[in-house]
C-alpha cells in the first residue's frame, strides 16, 4: 500500500475516533429514516453541531406505513 494512501486512511480513522466537544449554541437537528415494511425499524437520530454520538438513536418498529 502506498504511504500516502496509508497516511490518509490513518487520518480518517483518527478523525472518526476523536471526541467532539458538545456545542450548546448549535441547533438540534433531527434526521429520520422511515422503514416501510418488514423487519426494518424506523430510526430517528439527533445531532447538535457535528456531534451525533452523544444523543442515542430512537428506534421504532411499525408494522406497515401503508395502513
Amino acid at each position: 500500500m502506498p504511504a500516502a494512501l496509508r497516511d490518509g486512511m490513518r487520518s480518517l480513522a483518527d478523525d472518526a475516533m476523536r471526541v467532539l466537544e458538545p456545542d450548546k449554541t448549535s441547533p438540534l437537528v433531527m434526521g429520520v429514516d422511515i422503514a416501510r415494511h418488514g423487519a426494518d425499524q424506523t430510526v430517528i437520530r439527533f445531532r447538535r453541531g457535528l456531534d451525533a454520538r452523544s444523543i442515542p438513536a430512537v428506534k421504532v418498529r411499525i408494522l406497515d406505513t401503508m395502513h
